[in-house]
């Protein structure tokens, strides 16, 4: 077995070519601090790059604005949580003992691929992440030195993927590494764009709209707060002081310095006795308070609407990021609803680069005629009752159509769903258990004949 792995990445002499196993090879891509780390002096001189829509340096940016900005941190945080519920996998095998054989594998999958972040499952929350910066996820699986089996998941930061055509004009993955550019094996690394442009490889990141509220609020919240720490919470006390005497003869120089000094010690008095909330004075000294209510009314609705137009660049609706502009609890649902189908379009991508890290996996340990396809846990509704008596008005309307004669039984199964597989016909099902983070056989769908 592991002379035929070898003839066909050329380490020995192949007298003709053996399809069980994929063409694997040792890493090739680098993660985020050694992609940043070789940037110093690097320089793209092939012209057979292809150009994105904007510039790459954008997924920098978005990156660092993740972690700067609470709302768009929000917005990825709300993406892994909602997007990572769970997922059954779906075995296609011939046999239930194959079938068991292909979940172990799985299994010991899920527990190594990504071990500083909790295996398969922290793998899954990284992807969400990635997919949310930057619209896309790529993942390099990395076999081990016998190429016997999936070791390491690597994941690929898309502000380093390049794409290239080669002399046929066909796309070719690639990474910018200090200053050539690495072809990626395309049979060991997963990528998908969930949003792309005209035709353009490179995925577009959602919340690319957002660079620019992003700025504007962090403007805002700056000047909000120098304006704070001048004018405190509450209001302006001013204080009209009497002036000191002038002495017989004093210059004017001399007087005014003395007035200054005078100034000094009493604002000094009363910013230390206003710290326990009293301050004690004289009868030449007098005081006024000037409230700042309105005017942080009015910074209120500034911010109100740099707020909305960043939320808006999100896709998503202010009630999410706990703001509610007059938003009703029917809308709120409305809101999840919208959200929820939003996550499902992300959950596209992190699916096909799970399955191909499976696929890729059994193929190294022998099961390459093993199919996999791997399947998220629908979200809960937020209104589980009006779901549940829109199924009852579904059923009476089937069964009454029944009663009159106007469908067959096996329509009606049809119908209510009795007759529908919700895996493959043939498949094996294991749901993945985050509590163990291991695949277990919940169920089997039999073949149809």
């Amino acid at each position: 077995m592991i002379q035929k792995i070898k003839q066909l990445l050329g380490r020995g002499k192949a007298t003709e070519p053996v399809s069980d196993y994929p063409k694997v090879t040792s890493r090739r891509s680098q993660i985020d601090d050694e992609w940043s780390a070789s940037q110093v002096g690097a320089y793209l001189n092939n012209l057979n790059v292809l150009a994105a829509k904007f510039p790459f340096e954008t997924y920098q940016a978005l990156d660092n604005i993740s972690l700067l900005d609470p709302y768009v941190s929000k917005y990825v945080y709300t993406t892994v949580a909602l997007g990572n519920i769970g997922h059954n996998l779906e075995i296609m095998a011939s046999s239930q003992s194959e079938a068991d054989k292909a979940i172990d594998i799985a299994n010991n999958f899920a527990a190594r691929c990504f071990p500083l972040s909790g295996g398969l499952d922290g793998l899954i929350n990284a992807l969400f992440s990635q997919v949310a910066r930057s619209g896309g996820c790529c993942v390099e699986w990395v076999p081990d030195p016998t190429l016997s089996y999936i070791d390491r998941a690597y994941l690929v930061p898309i502000k380093s993927i390049r794409w290239s055509l080669n002399q046929n004009r066909e796309l070719v993955l690639m990474q910018q590494q200090m200053d050539q550019l690495v072809a990626l094996n395309p049979v060991q690394t997963s990528f998908h764009a969930s949003i792309v442009r005209d035709g353009s490889p490179y995925p577009v990141p959602p919340a690319l709209a957002a660079i620019e509220p992003c700025a504007h609020h962090a403007a805002i919240m700056k000047k909000i707060r120098t304006w704070v720490e001048k004018l405190s919470v509450l209001g302006v006390l001013l204080a009209k002081v009497e002036r000191p005497p002038r002495k017989p003869g004093q210059e004017d120089e001399e007087y005014n310095a003395m007035a200054q000094e005078y100034l000094n010690k009493v604002a000094d008095s009363f910013t230390k006795e206003m710290d326990d909330g009293i301050c004690v004075s004289y009868d030449n000294i007098e005081f006024q308070f000037n409230n700042i209510t309105a005017g942080a009314q009015g910074a209120k609705d500034v911010l109100q609407i740099v707020l909305q137009g960043l939320f808006s660049a999100l896709q998503r609706d202010p009630i999410a990021f706990g703001w509610n502009f007059n938003s009703t609890e029917t809308f709120a649902k409305v809101v999840y609803e919208e959200l929820t189908q939003g996550i499902k379009m992300f959950q596209l991508g992190v699916k096909r680069v799970i399955e191909h890290g499976h696929r890729l996996n059994f193929a190294l340990n022998g099961l390459g005629n093993v199919g996999v396809s791997v399947k998220f846990t629908t979200s809960r509704s937020i209104d589980a009752f009006r779901d549940a008596e829109a199924g009852y008005m579904d059923s009476q309307k089937v069964l009454g159509q029944l009663t009159q004669e106007v469908i067959s039984k096996e329509e009606a199964r049809k119908l209510l769903g009795h007759d529908q597989r919700n895996a493959t016909s043939g498949a094996f099902i294991a749901s993945f258990v985050s509590d163990s983070r291991r695949y277990e056989m919940f169920s089997h769908v039999p073949t149809n004949h």
